[in-house]
C-alpha cells in the first residue's frame, strides 16, 4: 500500500479488498490489523489520484462490513469538512460504499444514529447550488440510497423524519441545475417522496413536483426522461393525487413524445424489423422460441411491452420509451374507471396516427396498446374509430408498423371489441392476412396476437 507505483498500490489494495471479502473463518484478520488497515487506508483516501482514493474507499468498505467502526465513520463526516477537494471527495466516496453495505445487510442502531445526526444534515449541506457539481452529484447519490431505505421515514427512521423538509429543498436545488446527472437525481428523489406519501408534503409541493416532472419528461437527456417518467404510476396508484392527474391531462399527452423510437432505439433493432422482405431466410435456432400458455391476464408491463412494435426484437434496457409505455399503462388504469378521462385521452393519441412520419404513427399505435384493455367504457362509436385506425395500419408500407398494429389490436381484448358489433371477425381476418406477411417479424407479432386471442376465447 505504500509502493512509489499507483497502479501497484492500486492493485494491492483490491487484493486486500478481495481477500477481507471472504468470510472471517477463511480470512483471519484480528481488531488490532483491523485498525492498522484502516489507519493506513484512510490516508490514501486524500491521494491526489482518484482511482488509488476510491480504491481505498472500496478496502474501507469491507472492513467496515467485517466491523462497524464508528470511530472510523466519524472521521470521514470530519474530512467532508475539509477544505481539499480530494480528501471531500475520498470521503464521499468511502461513506457512499460503506453506507451500500450497512444499508444493505440490516441497519445497525449505532449507525442509524450517526448517520442522522452527522452523515445525513452534512450531506444534504454539500448539494448547495453554489458547490461543483462532481460533489453534488456524489452528495444526491448517498441521499438516494438512504432515500430508498427510507432514511426519512418516520416510522422507519424517527430521527431522520425531521430532515424532510430540507431534503425537498435540497432536490428542488438539483432540480434546477443545468447538470443533466443532477436532475435525474432530483426525479429519482420527488418520485420516492411522492411514492412514501411524506406527511410535509402539500398539494401545491405535489402539484409544483408534478409540473416539474412533465417538464423533466422533455428533457434533452434519456435518462432524466426516463427517472421523471416514472413518477406517472407512483401518482396514478394514489387516489389522492387522480384530481392533480385529471387536472394536467392535456399536458400528460407530452409523455407520447417517448414513445418515437429514439436514435439508440433503432441502433439497438434487429435490422430485420425493417426489412420489408425476409420471409425467406431461414429462422436461426436463437430466434424460434416455443410459446407457453399463460394462467390469467397480462400485467400492466405485459401490456406495455407487447404494444411496443418489435419488443421482443430490442434489447431489455430500460429506456425511456418502454417508461412511457409504463405511464401511459397506470395512467390508462386511472382513467379505466372514468370514461370522460379515457375518451379525452384516445382522440389525443389518435393524432399521432395521423402524422406523416411513421415513427409519430408507430408511437400511436403503442399507445393505443398501452391503454387498449382500460377503454372498455368508451362509447362503441370512438371505439370503432380506434379499431379501424389500428386495422388500417396493418397494410402500412413500414413493417413496424404493421407488427405494432397487431400487437395492440389485440390489447383491446377481451372486453372492448366484443362492445363493436362485428370487429371480432374482421380483425381476426386482418391479422391472420400478416400471418403471411413477407417480414418475419410482423409475421411473429401476427402469430402472437393470434395466441393472445385465443388464450381470451378460452377463459
Amino acid at each position: 500500500l505504500e509502493a512509489k507505483s499507483i497502479h501497484i498500490r492500486q492493485s494491492a489494495g483490491v487484493h486486500l479488498k478481495n481477500m477481507l471479502k471472504q468470510s472471517s473463518e477463511v480470512c483471519l484478520v484480528d481488531e488490532a490489523t483491523e485498525a492498522f488497515l484502516c489507519m493506513q487506508v484512510m490516508k490514501a483516501l486524500s491521494h491526489p489520484a482518484k482511482i488509488l482514493r476510491h480504491t481505498a474507499g472500496s478496502v474501507l468498505a469491507s472492513l467496515m462490513r467485517r466491523r462497524l467502526d464508528l470511530g472510523v465513520i466519524d472521521k470521514l463526516w470530519q474530512q467532508l469538512h475539509v477544505n481539499s477537494a480530494d480528501v471531500v471527495e475520498g470521503s464521499m466516496w468511502a461513506l457512499t460504499l460503506t453506507s451500500e453495505d450497512l444499508l444493505g445487510q440490516g441497519v445497525d442502531e449505532a449507525f442509524v444514529k450517526i448517520a442522522c445526526a452527522k452523515i445525513l444534515p452534512r450531506t444534504i449541506e454539500l448539494t448547495d447550488q453554489r458547490l461543483p457539481s462532481w460533489l453534488r452529484k456524489q452528495s444526491s447519490d448517498l441521499l438516494m440510497q438512504y432515500l430508498v431505505q427510507g432514511a426519512f421515514d418516520p416510522e422507519k427512521w424517527p430521527a431522520g423524519a425531521g430532515m424532510q423538509g430540507s431534503f425537498l429543498s435540497s432536490l428542488g436545488a438539483l432540480a434546477m441545475s443545468e447538470d443533466a446527472e443532477l436532475v435525474q437525481n432530483a426525479c429519482k428523489g420527488f418520485c420516492s417522496v411522492i411514492e412514501q406519501r411524506w406527511a410535509v408534503l402539500t398539494q401545491d409541493h405535489i402539484g409544483m413536483i408534478l409540473g416539474f416532472m412533465l417538464r423533466a419528461g422533455e428533457h434533452a437527456d434519456e435518462d432524466v426522461r426516463r427517472e421523471a417518467l416514472a413518477v406517472w404510476r407512483v401518482a396514478s396508484e394514489a387516489s389522492a393525487l387522480h384530481p392533480l392527474l385529471e387536472q394536467n391531462l392535456p399536458e400528460l399527452t407530452k409523455v407520447l413524445a417517448n414513445l418515437v423510437y429514439s436514435s439508440a432505439d433503432m441502433m439497438a433493432m434487429d435490422a430485420g424489423s425493417l426489412d420489408n422482405d425476409n420471409a425467406d431466410r431461414p429462422d436461426s435456432l436463437e430466434e424460434i422460441q416455443p410459446q407457453f400458455h399463460k394462467e390469467g391476464g397480462f400485467s400492466d408491463m405485459d401490456k406495455a411491452e407487447r404494444a411496443a412494435a418489435g419488443s421482443s426484437f430490442l434489447s431489455e434496457e430500460w429506456t425511456a420509451r418502454r417508461a412511457a409505455a409504463d405511464a401511459l399503462d397506470a395512467l390508462a388504469g386511472y382513467a379505466g374507471t372514468r370514461p370522460q378521462v379515457c375518451s379525452r385521452m384516445l382522440p389525443m393519441i389518435s393524432e399521432k396516427l395521423q402524422s406523416t412520419g411513421w415513427k409519430q404513427q408507430e408511437a400511436g399505435i403503442h399507445a393505443l396498446g398501452c391503454i387498449g384493455a382500460s377503454c372498455i367504457q368508451v362509447t362503441p362509436e370512438l371505439l370503432d374509430g380506434m379499431i379501424r385506425l389500428l386495422l388500417s395500419k396493418l397494410t402500412a408500407e413500414q413493417p413496424l408498423l404493421r407488427s405494432a398494429a397487431c400487437l395492440s389490436l389485440t390489447q383491446f381484448l377481451p372486453g372492448v371489441i366484443m362492445l363493436v358489433s362485428g370487429s371480432l371477425p374482421v380483425v381476426m381476418s386482418a391479422i391472420l392476412e400478416r400471418c403471411r406477411d413477407r417480414n418475419k417479424h410482423v409475421q411473429a407479432a401476427a402469430v402472437e396476437s393470434l395466441t393472445t386471442i385465443l388464450q381470451v376465447g378460452l377463459q
